[in-house]
């Protein structure tokens, strides 16, 4: 990748405003040729920008993290040593691997001027601490904060002496010019060895409520996502065996439907973070008609697909969900998975329906005469039951009768899906009252044939009819809105334009990038 030197100095301003806005993180497609301002997205929190790889990552899209500070560093130091070398150049090269290097630098360096800073504010001439000794019970705490301080520090220094070579060379260059000939010189062979490892009162503390809130936070998700409490046990054994990545099963019943889950669990590969994330999980449905399996991942915005939601959408219906695009607002859609389609890990591609591609369903609900409709309480009860996916009871009144119903949504054709109890398919109407356009030419052409259909009018004698909570079939559908006419009102329905496209599509490069959660 490279960036022209046209675009330089847009570039370093864009990162340095992204600094003074604390948004210490960016993004972009790894497989741009050329770099430009407009192809950095800039976060606030390594969790965020990890959302958005992990959004790009299920959608086989190639995308890099990188600190912001350290692509800065970079490219300022690169043009100085080419000015300085008097080269000229109209690009210059960057590379992901060489920016996290001088990331690793630029920490390192920062690390030890820290501890060097923290080894000058101290007497070390009347200091003597001992690792094991704990200060006397009842001293105020103004004598007890400066042994917490001291014990927290040679802590620092025993661990960052124990990541190599170089860093044990800076820490013996640190304790030697402090400790030498005081108090603490006996304690060097220790620190160096690494031998001094300890936990200040305060770290420790600090760690398990850290802990403590990361299980509570955890538990809470799955609570709200739908799954049992049974496993809250075993989660936490997980989390305190220290693990990287573990599993949990559980099943949930709803009604006739057996819904399995494997969740997955990861610890964060931010550096210094004990935090676990709850990533993603892999979705069984069983039921008289349903076997299949998909993948549901976690964004930790409360717009995750609850495990009813995944019922309903392995079931074929749709579900109404608040989605975040890479830019911009939030937004709604429709969301219906197409089993036609399934990526290299079997799991079938989803499909986006929001407000631009027309689909109401107050309007599509309105076409029908329900009994529900005297009472708002259940009509507003109705609708949100069909947006969670729902297959929802009503009553359908027709010729002054009331039959009873099932409905769902078909956001795909802009109408609705209805069932009577027996599972007959019954038609229901396709164009809209009041179109902008006038009546449509397909159904002006039904009614010059007589073959007009009446809402609720069931389609007699139809070896295909849907049968309630299938998965449709690409036939099945045809049939339910009139199959004789599908390839004309093919072309009356507005094109299914994804919402879900980040980045464009391509194959996930691994090992690039900061990996973090």
């Amino acid at each position: 990748m490279h960036i022209t030197t046209a675009h330089l100095p847009k570039l370093i301003r864009s990162l340095e405003e992204a600094l003074n806005n604390e948004k210490n993180w960016l993004a972009f497609d790894s497989r741009l040729e050329y770099l430009s301002v407009y192809d950095l997205h800039y976060f606030d929190s390594p969790n965020r920008a990890a959302d958005f790889q992990l959004y790009n990552h299920q959608e086989d899209r190639e995308v890099i993290l990188l600190p912001v500070a350290a692509l800065l560093g970079f490219v300022q130091d690169k043009a100085r040593e080419q000015l300085k070398e008097g080269k000229a150049f109209t690009q210059m090269e960057i590379d992901d691997e060489q920016v996290l290097g001088y990331y690793s630098d630029m920490k390192f360096g920062k690390t030890v001027s820290e501890l060097e800073e923290l080894m000058d504010s101290h007497d070390w001439t009347k200091v003597m601490y001992h690792p094991e000794q704990e200060p006397v019970p009842g001293l105020p705490l103004s004598e007890i904060l400066p042994w917490i301080q001291i014990g927290f520090l040679v802590d620092q220094l025993a661990r960052f002496g124990g990541t190599g070579e170089r860093a044990k060379e800076q820490v013996q260059l640190l304790v030697e010019r402090h400790w030498k000939g005081r108090p603490m010189e006996k304690f060097i062979p220790d620190v160096l060895s690494g031998k001094i490892v300890t936990q200040s009162i305060i770290h420790e503390h600090k760690t398990r409520s850290m802990t403590q809130k990361n299980l509570e936070f955890l538990q809470s998700q799955l609570k709200d996502a739908g799954f049992n409490e049974s496993i809250f046990p075993e989660l936490e054994r997980n989390m305190t065996q220290g693990k990287e990545s573990f599993e949990l099963k559980d099943q949930v019943s709803f009604g006739k439907d057996e819904l399995s889950a494997t969740l997955h669990f990861a610890r964060s590969k931010q550096e210094g973070s004990d935090m676990y994330f709850f990533n993603r999980y892999d979705a069984s449905l069983k039921n008289q008609s349903v076997n299949t399996t998909q993948t549901f991942f976690i964004n930790n915005k409360g717009q995750s697909i609850d495990l009813n939601e995944a019922k309903n959408l392995l079931n074929g219906r749709s579900v109404y969900k608040e989605l975040t695009p890479k830019e911009g607002d939030r937004y709604r859609a429709w969301l219906k998975l197409d089993f036609s389609e399934r990526d290299e890990h079997n799991n079938a591609a989803v499909r986006y329906y929001n407000r631009g591609y027309g689909f109401d369903l107050k309007e599509a609900v309105g076409r029908i005469q329900l009994k529900e409709m005297q009472d708002p309480a259940q009509m507003e009860q109705l609708y949100k039951s069909l947006q969670r996916g729902e297959l929802v009871s009503a009553t359908l009144i027709k010729g002054g009768k009331e039959i009873p119903i099932e409905l769902t949504t078909d956001p795909k054709h802009h109408s609705l899906k209805m069932w009577a109890m027996d599972g007959v398919s019954l038609f229901m109407p396709g164009p809209k009252k009041e179109t902008k356009y006038g009546e449509a030419p397909v159904d002006q052409k039904r009614m010059q044939e007589g073959t007009e259909l009446k809402a609720g009018d069931a389609l007699v004698n139809s070896a295909n009819s849907v049968q309630k909570g299938e998965v449709p079939t690409a036939k099945a559908e045809s049939v339910t809105n009139n199959a004789t006419q599908a390839d004309k009102k093919k072309d009356l329905l507005p094109k299914n334009t994804r919402q879900n496209s980040l980045l464009p599509k391509n194959r996930v490069r691994q090992g690039k990038g900061q990996g973090i959660a």
